[in-house]
Parts: C-alpha cells; sequence; structure tokens
C-alpha cells in the first residue's frame, strides 16, 4: 500500500515540476524542491519528536547508505529526470521510470544475492518491450495541448540514465533498512531529502548558481506549482516510498512505485485535452504486466 501510494503522488507531481522546470529549468527546480521538501519534513519530524521525547538517529552504515541514495538518486537521478521531464513530457518519462524495477531487481541480485527467478525475468522482459514500444512509436506531432508531444531520443536517453540512478538509490535504501531494521521511516526519508537538499544547496553556493535559483522563485507561479509539486513529490511520496522499504525487498518496492504510468494517462488526458494514442496505451499495458507479472514472483 505504501509503494502503490507513492506511484499515485507521483503521478501527480510531474504535472506540477513539467510546468515549473520549463520556467527556471532542471537544477534550480531540483535545488528549490529538495530545499523545501527536506524543510516540510524535518519540521514534521522535530514536531513528533516534542510528543514522542526523543530521536533516534540511525547508526553510521545505515546513514551512510541513506546519504547513497540521496546522491545517487535525489541529485544526479533526479537531474536527469527533470532535464528528460522538460524535453519530452510527464507521460513519457513517467512511462520510462517503469524501468526503475528493472535495474534494481538486477543490481540487487548481482550485487546483494537478492533473488532473481524466471518469473521476475519474464515480467522485466516485458516491462522493457512495453515501454520501448511506448515512448519510440508514439511519434505524435499533435500541438494541441502544452504537453512536449514529439518523442527525443536525448531526451529518451537522459531519461534511461536518470532511470539508471534511481535503481541504485533503490537498492542503497533497502541495504539502510537491511543495517538497522527498526530506522523510523519518517527519520530516514527526512534524513535522505535533507542531504540531498545540503549537497544540492553547497554545490550551487560554491558555484554561483545559488542567488539565480533563488531569483526564479519570483517568476509567476512558480512558488505556487513548486509547492503543490514537492507535497505530492519530495514529501509525501518520498515518505510512502522510503517507508515501503521497510517492509519489502528493493525490487518489489520499485515495480510497484513504477505503477505511475498506469495513473498518469487519464491525469494527462484531462489536464492536457490530448488524446492517448494507441501505442502509448498499449506500451503502457504491456509495461504494466511486466510490473504485475514481477511482483508475482516475489510471492
Amino acid at each position: 500500500m505504501l509503494a502503490l501510494s507513492a506511484s499515485l503522488f507521483w503521478s501527480v507531481s510531474p504535472l506540477f515540476f513539467a510546468s515549473a522546470g520549463r520556467r527556471i529549468g532542471a537544477f534550480s527546480l531540483n535545488l528549490l524542491r529538495l530545499v523545501f521538501g527536506g524543510f516540510l519534513l524535518w519540521v514534521t519530524v522535530l514536531v513528533l519528536a516534542l510528543f514522542r521525547g526523543e530521536i533516534h538517529f540511525p547508526g553510521t552504515v545505515p546513514l551512510l547508505w541513506v546519504t547513497l541514495s540521496a546522491a545517487t538518486g535525489l541529485i544526479l537521478g533526479d537531474m536527469l529526470y527533470y532535464k528528460a521531464l522538460i524535453a519530452i513530457g510527464p507521460r513519457r518519462i513517467t512511462q520510462i521510470l517503469t524501468f526503475i524495477p528493472v535495474i534494481s531487481v538486477t543490481v540487487a541480485w548481482t550485487l546483494f544475492g537478492e533473488k532473481l527467478g524466471l518469473v521476475t525475468l519474464g515480467g522485466i522482459s516485458l516491462i522493457i518491450t512495453g515501454i520501448l514500444y511506448a515512448v519510440m512509436y508514439d511519434r505524435s506531432d499533435d500541438k494541441s495541448g502544452p504537453e512536449p508531444s514529439k518523442f527525443s531520443p536525448r531526451g529518451f536517453f537522459i531519461g534511461l540514465g536518470g532511470v539508471v540512478c534511481h535503481g541504485f538509490a533503490a537498492v542503497f535504501t533497502r541495504q539502510a533498512y537491511y543495517a538497522e531494521p527498526g530506522m523510523d521511516p519518517l527519520l530516514a526519508t527526512a534524513l535522505r531529502v535533507g542531504s540531498a537538499a545540503l549537497m544540492l544547496f553547497l554545490a550551487a553556493l560554491i558555484s554561483g548558481q545559488l542567488q539565480h535559483a533563488l531569483n526564479k522563485l519570483g517568476q509567476k507561479k512558480v512558488s505556487l506549482v513548486l509547492v503543490f509539486g514537492t507535497l505530492a513529490g519530495p514529501v509525501s511520496g518520498m515518505f510512502c516510498y522510503v517507508a515501503a522499504f521497510k517492509f519489502m525487498e528493493a525490487g518489489a518496492v520499485s515495480a510497484l512505485a513504477g505503477l505511475s504510468p498506469l495513473f498518469i494517462l487519464p491525469i494527462i488526458a484531462i489536464r492536457y485535452r490530448t488524446k492517448i494514442s494507441f501505442q502509448s496505451l498499449m506500451g503502457t499495458t504491456i509495461a504494466m504486466g511486466g510490473v504485475v507479472l514481477m511482483n508475482v514472483g516475489w510471492i
């Protein structure tokens, strides 16, 4: 349920971030939403700590895994993700994100010994087939809506690079729970988002891009769009995602959280007043069948 909730939240957040990203750029978008998301999460952690009377910080090893997950997924992975989001739109990039469980399962299998059976391999094959069909053969040139509607090979491969980073990050997050099973999911989420925000903030400060990013907040509608996108993605969605790793393997969590394309199709049709093409519908359906098959492999 946590992983499915994450996929629902992540079906909504790309619409907000695509709008903001086209106005302020990928780096500024990633920095501002991480800083805002980290602030909200830490305020929540501290308020709850006042009622509980204490905060149980994780040990060094799980903290290192969480930090590595933040650097791999929230900084490098999301930077590539937002560049692709701006280039090819929320529908296509969300479809490409279905590759994440493929990477997660492969990394968890090869590096950490998690099982990979024939049923799971069949699911991976369906996911690859469905997404390649959806994003490479859906070349509609309809410009009636504000969503970028032309397939871009460059955008596809940038998005694929982000998927690889997120696949590794999912496995690193699971390893943090292996190192400390009793770690609080909310604190883990705050540490993950907060450490990423701090790293990106220091990078912006050193490179001189911090003031440029802050100036972008003054643009029309940017602040409001960032607030809603951050509440849906880095706060609500991220908490559900990180908490799910406490109870289930990395590949299974990534597979369920990867159901976003199934939810985003009707949202895109309503939001951008566009028709969903046959290729997009069929490719997404095939990929979702692969996600289901992967989860059957864990039962």
